[in-house]
């Protein structure tokens, strides 16, 4: 994925804007991504007008790669990520099925125990 995709990724999936910047910069607490002079690519954690957990790549689409799975393993952010499932995929997933499956059993049992108190 290259930067402009990455940047409609977060947007689709809401990620607040103030938790990451792509153009670099020191921001308050953001995860980062900037292209520097030589080309290069960087990807880093700014926090206190520093630069932590910095990597850098000669490759765009590389450092977005990083830059994304960054965001996905952030506990507050991940979930954002995780959720962008289309309707189409979440019902063709297991997980739906056993969801189903759970309510049907649940509607099952308080039939069963409404019928014994009627009879």
């Amino acid at each position: 994925m290259k930067k402009h995709e990455l940047e409609q990724r977060l947007l689709n999936s809401r990620v607040p804007k103030n938790a990451y910047s792509l153009t670099g910069g020191l921001p308050s607490e953001a995860y980062c991504i900037e292209q520097i002079e030589d080309g290069q690519w960087r990807t880093y954690y700014s926090e206190r007008g520093g630069r932590s957990s910095l990597k850098e790549f000669e490759c765009e689409v590389l450092a977005c790669q990083d830059f994304y799975d960054r965001l996905r393993h952030d506990t507050d952010l991940g979930p954002l990520l995780h959720s962008s499932k289309g309707w189409k995929e979440y019902f063709y997933s297991l997980d739906f099925w056993v969801i189903i499956f759970c309510v049907l059993a649940l509607i099952g049992f308080f039939l069963a125990m409404l019928d014994s108190f009627l009879v």
